[in-house]
């Protein structure tokens, strides 16, 4: 008959590692909740996005890490937001001189005109772009 020799090092070492991996495991479950990738896949499932096509060429949506503050997220190749320069990252500012925090705002103020006078925000640089509404 053979004696049992206790448990081998691999099953010690993931005894000792077990209750790290508790707190590890829904730690990072909930940064990846509140991450901008998460937001947008916990939307997914949900059915919905929050990213709006509402200017010519470009998607914005509410940035994760400035609450207030809209993102631009995409913009279509060819288009004239691309040929304008405007990259992914900027913060919008304000739509035809009206500050805007929502995509609600936005979707507002643009109900009227064939223009957008776009101010946004470059590394810390305010500039002004205006955009045809015939693209959006």
């Amino acid at each position: 008959m053979r004696e049992y020799a206790g448990p081998s090092p691999m099953q010690r070492r993931f005894v000792r590692l077990a209750p790290l991996l508790l707190l590890l495991v829904p730690a990072g479950t909930m940064l990846f909740s509140v991450s901008h990738t998460g937001r947008m896949w916990f939307a997914s499932l949900a059915g919905r996005s929050e990213a709006r096509s509402l200017l010519p060429g470009m998607t914005i949506e509410p940035a994760p890490w400035e609450p207030g503050r809209l993102v631009v997220t995409s913009i279509r190749s060819g288009s004239e937001a691309e040929l304008k320069g405007i990259p992914v990252g900027d913060s919008v500012l304000d739509l035809n001189g009206r500050p805007i925090f929502t995509l609600e705002q936005a979707h507002r103020y643009l109900q009227q005109g064939t223009v957008v006078r776009l101010s946004v925000s470059h590394q810390g640089r305010p500039r002004t772009i205006v955009l045809g509404r015939e693209g959006a």
